[in-house]
């Protein structure tokens, strides 16, 4: 007893913060409506993806989310335990179709994904977990830490840049950012780090999130003492942007657009080569700036931003093939 007062008194001299997850209701055991999330490595960076269905006796419908860009599902089937469904969208103008399908086991969904390119396919694995969408967590959270009749009061703030979170608190010791900070399928996790006056305070927040409502822990390290202790939060939702009425983000758009012409481009994939064992996918940042990554049948990476003469010395089929395609006069065209 005499530890856990002085850990609470130690803390009270530095601060507390907070973390969000959220807790599916109880019936979505053996059905596919909710909130699915899943991630894969793009590029050198994490892409989060969001889906939302609705099963209305077998027929399922709803809407899929990456890189910021919404579509409705269609085709969407849910007997058996086996969920299908197709969905449409564009990325650099190019059309593309995916096919979806998984097998559901309570809280998450086993399958694959068939993205199609004009006439080339490439097969990904899938698995989606139940979740939660930004929307559920962005806004203020007031916090609270009550222990041996004290409470601690706190702010943690939330925002999102596509599927990106930030986080912010504001505490004891001022406002600090959060750091590592992670949104996985129900959960939030965070971390601060504090030196101040010679002294070193750590927290690492998990909680759940459960409407708009949390609960958690808080493990800290302060000089060379080290706790746990528990702690709550209640959510005060983030309000639309000034003149939103549409359903959009003007603020979003005007950072789009000036980032757009101050960064460099990206290079961005304009076109997937299937073959017998592997499949090219070629990146196009401008003029003659061209990379290439290799996948083998089943997804998996087998090279990342490579250069022509590397692919041509390490993987002469596929070369051969990149060079008697279409896509090679695209991506080095004057």
């Amino acid at each position: 007893m005499h530890g856990r007062s002085l850990a609470w008194s130690l803390l009270t001299l530095a601060l507390t913060w907070a973390p969000a997850g959220y807790s599916q209701g109880a019936d979505a055991k053996n059905d596919p409506t909710g909130t699915w999330v899943w991630s894969r490595e793009l590029e050198g960076e994490s892409n989060r993806s969001v889906l939302k269905l609705v099963n209305k006796d077998g027929k399922v419908t709803g809407t899929y989310r990456r890189s910021g860009q919404t579509v409705p599902i269609s085709n969407g089937k849910f007997e058996k335990g086996e969920l299908s469904f197709e969905a449409d969208g564009k990325f650099n103008d190019q059309k593309i179709h995916a096919k979806f399908h998984g097998k559901l086991s309570q809280d998450e969904i086993n399958g694959d994904i068939d993205v199609i390119v004009e006439d080339n396919s490439v097969p990904l694995p899938w698995t989606a977990k139940r979740g939660v969408d930004l929307d559920d967590v962005v806004g203020t959270w007031k916090l609270k830490i009550e222990a041996n009749g004290d409470t601690i009061e706190s702010t943690l703030k939330l925002t999102a840049d596509r599927e990106k979170l930030k986080g912010t608190y504001t505490g004891r010791l001022g406002e600090q950012p959060a750091q590592e900070l992670k949104l996985q399928g129900n959960d939030l996790s965070w971390q601060i780090a504090v030196d101040r006056d010679g002294q070193k305070f750590k927290g690492v927040y998990k909680a759940t999130l459960e409407g708009n409502s949390l609960k958690g822990n808080l493990a800290f390290e302060l000089g060379d003492n080290k706790g746990t202790i528990d702690f709550t939060g209640e959510r005060t939702a983030a309000k639309p942007s000034a003149g939103k009425n549409d359903g959009s983000s003007p603020k979003r758009e005007e950072k789009s657009e000036k980032s757009s012409s101050a960064s460099p481009r990206r290079p961005q994939p304009i076109v997937s080569l299937k073959g017998r064992e592997e499949i090219l996918t070629v990146h196009y940042a401008g003029v003659r700036e061209v990379t290439f990554s290799i996948f083998s049948i089943k997804g998996e990476r087998m090279a990342n931003a490579i250069t022509l003469q590397t692919l041509q010395a390490k993987y002469p089929a596929v070369y051969r093939a990149y060079r008697a395609s279409y896509a090679d006069a695209w991506a080095t065209k004057d």
